[in-house]
């Protein structure tokens, strides 16, 4: 009988885990002071499998060396976050691959909210000044103010107010800070101004000065009897800046002052002379 020989091969396979080409922690971010980032890679990359070999800013971070999750808080003007990955040895021929991620600071903007002054007469107007670099800005409240998207804005109070500016800067108004300042009104002495264009607002004791206010003309104009008499008149601010200053001498009876390079606001007008017991005091609004 005839034998028959039969022949078997056997192939073994033998498969291994190979690591991806590439690794991504993200694009390349701008941010803002103070954020922190969140990156994890654990479902591509689980910690049972692979070493991690994570570097912030040139510093490698050793006690994250088996973590896939971390934070990242930029503090610098330009953070640098690396990673390398590697196989763990038991599952075969290290294979390291990298990735890297560069975080840009957002320049915050520069300088405080400030104020021309910080105490004001009550029904009466200041500046206030957002820290400059900010690509839009908004304000509260709005409604003491003449707008609220300046940097610069004028606002007009009756009572003590605290003032918020909200600064945006980077891309899309990407970050925000707020600043605060709180103005304090008070009583001044009261002085009459009934707002026509040419009312009389103050007289002195004896009737022997006028002062009027011509709006249309934007002028003041001054009227006093022949006395004799030299005064002092004086234009300023609410915070107390000289604005015009003249004398009246005795030959004079009627002096007009022009108001039309004045800025927009609130104006007190004091003549004062050696005759006088105190001074004829005024207030004028330039719109």
């Amino acid at each position: 009988m005839k034998a028959t020989i039969y022949t078997y091969m056997i192939i073994f396979l033998a498969t291994t885990t190979c690591l991806a080409e590439t690794v991504d922690i993200g694009p390349d971010t701008t941010y803002c002071p103070g954020e922190c980032y969140t990156i994890d890679i654990s479902t591509a990359y689980p910690a049972s499998t692979y070493n991690y070999a994570w570097n912030f800013n040139g510093e490698l971070q050793v006690d994250l060396n088996e973590s896939p999750t971390i934070t990242f808080c930029p503090t610098t003007t330009t953070s640098v976050l690396s990673l390398d990955i590697m196989e763990d040895e038991a599952a075969g021929e290290p294979q390291p691959i990298s990735d890297s991620r560069t975080f840009t600071l957002i320049i915050p903007p520069f300088g405080n909210l400030t104020s021309s002054t910080d105490t004001v007469c009550q029904d009466s107007c200041l500046t206030l000044t957002a820290p400059s670099g900010g690509n839009s800005y908004s304000w509260t409240p709005s409604s003491a103010l003449n707008n609220d998207t300046s940097e610069s804005v004028e606002a007009c109070i009756s009572q003590n107010t605290m003032f918020v500016v909200t600064t945006y800067t980077g891309d899309v108004d990407q970050c925000q800070q707020n600043d605060t300042i709180e103005i304090y009104t008070k009583s001044c002495e009261d002085t009459s101004d009934s707002g026509d264009p040419t009312s009389v607002i103050s007289k002195s004791a004896n009737n022997s000065i006028t002062t009027s206010y011509n709006a249309e003309r934007q002028s003041i104009i001054i009227t006093k009897l022949l006395d004799n008499k030299i005064y002092d008149l004086r234009v300023y601010n609410l915070a107390g800046q000289t604005e015009r200053h003249l004398l009246l001498h005795p030959s004079a009876t009627k002096q007009q002052i022009s108001t039309a390079t004045l800025a927009r606001g609130v104006y007190i007008i004091s003549i004062s002379s050696d005759t006088l017991s105190k001074p004829i005091k005024s207030k004028i609004s330039i719109y």
